[in-house]
């Protein structure tokens, strides 16, 4: 199926890493957090009993309902059966292409739930522990991390299947690497000679240790004398050529290039060990890089990978081979910042800021 006529050239490289509707059940149930499901369907269960033991013992009374729930229950369902789909059939598998559908599900139980009079009291009882039980854990989350550096982080299983493991957690390591590398990248366009420097492109891999969306937003600040930018890949990358991809820098005045994986982390292994990035010179390194480029990948890697990942390891092969210049940049300052690697190690990385070669 071509995937980028429907959910655009980004994705056009992925391959889902498993078409089993129980294992995205599963993955739905453990990234929305299995505790509000288990409550919400206890509430489910015991309507469902209550209805039908009515039905069975008081077979001639009516039952008392608010049928505009009802009908109010039959609009929320109406709105999950699209992207629900879409998380099954189509790349875009994060829990959160789901989680606004998933949200109208569980408020459509518990509306049904509810509807009946006689039995609302009861079902208090449960769901008034739950929401006691959840914002608890929630504020417990937002403390329990001193130098977290991500929006994302495991806060235990226990916690984890309360709020879900795609709950977000607050950032509070200070001062964030982020700044770090802002603070170079604004030495470097403060100098005479780069004032004309406005507009800087970044690619992005989603494997960098810094997010450079937050880098983005934080840069496009008043605080900061010039733009970051975000690279976006043109269609079919891996039939186009070095040159026609490289194209897509031509409408910015410098190049900004960092490490794009974690240091130290894993992006897949084989027999000869883990392929790690650390933006130097090797034949593993660039090796590793080409396959990438190539879409030569084991399937574990291959589901996380997009065009703009791939683009972000081109620019880095082109850098550790010495070929950027080649292809129109040429560097013009490197400097260290404030780092951590896999294990929250401080290191110090290297950032690379290159200009448009002279012509």
């Amino acid at each position: 199926m071509d995937l980028c006529k429907y959910f655009g050239h980004l994705v056009s490289f992925y391959e889902k890493p498993s078409t089993s509707i129980l294992y995205w059940a599963n993955k739905i149930f453990v990234d929305g957090g299995g505790f509000q499901y288990t409550i919400i369907g206890l509430l489910l269960f015991i309507s469902v009993v209550y209805v039908v033991y009515k039905k069975i013992f008081y077979s001639n009374q009516a039952l008392q309902s608010y049928k505009e729930k009802n009908i109010s229950n039959y609009i929320l369902l109406s709105a999950a059966p699209i992207p629900i789909l879409l998380f099954y059939f189509s790349p875009q598998d994060h829990f959160r292409v789901i989680s606004l559908p998933v949200l109208l599900l569980c408020i459509a139980v518990i509306s049904y739930s509810f509807s009946y009079q006689n039995l609302n009291k009861y079902l208090m009882f449960i769901l008034v522990p739950a929401l006691i039980i959840k914002i608890s854990v929630f504020t417990y989350s937002i403390y329990q991390f001193d130098k977290n550096m991500n929006f994302s982080a495991f806060q235990g299983d226990k916690v984890e299947f309360i709020l879900g493991e795609n709950f977000p957690a607050p950032v509070t390591l200070s001062p964030h690497p982020l700044y770090s590398i802002l603070d170079g990248i604004q030495k470097f366009v403060e100098k005479e000679e780069n004032h004309n420097i406005k507009r800087i492109v970044k690619p992005v891999s989603g494997f960098e240790r810094v997010d450079t969306f937050i880098m983005k937003t934080i840069a496009n600040s008043k605080k900061y004398d010039f733009y970051l930018n975000i690279p976006i890949p043109k269609k079919k990358m891996i039939e186009r050529t070095y040159d026609d991809q490289m194209t897509i820098l031509d409408n910015y005045d410098a190049l900004f290039l960092t490490n794009p994986a974690v240091v130290g982390l894993p992006l897949w292994s084989d027999d000869t060990g883990p392929y790690v990035s650390d933006l130097k010179y090797s034949e593993r390194t660039s090796k590793m890089y080409l396959d990438i480029i190539n879409d030569n990948l084991p399937q574990i890697i291959k589901s996380r990978v997009n065009q703009s990942l791939r683009f972000h390891f081109l620019v880095s092969y082109l850098y550790i081979n010495k070929k950027l210049e080649e292809y129109g940049w040429i560097e013009r300052h490197c400097f260290k910042y404030d780092s951590f690697d896999l294990n929250l190690k401080p290191i110090k990385e290297k950032g690379c800021i290159f200009t448009k070669v002279s012509k």
